[in-house]
């Protein structure tokens, strides 16, 4: 339970970070 709890939230964080990332430097993933 707890371990699908941290692999949801590092999922959540993930697909919430690449947008912000990918505006801030959009030459990186060039």
């Amino acid at each position: 339970m707890l371990r699908k709890l941290l692999i949801l939230g590092v999922f959540a964080g993930t697909s919430a970070s690449i947008p912000i990332l990918y505006q801030s430097n959009p030459h990186m993933l060039d």
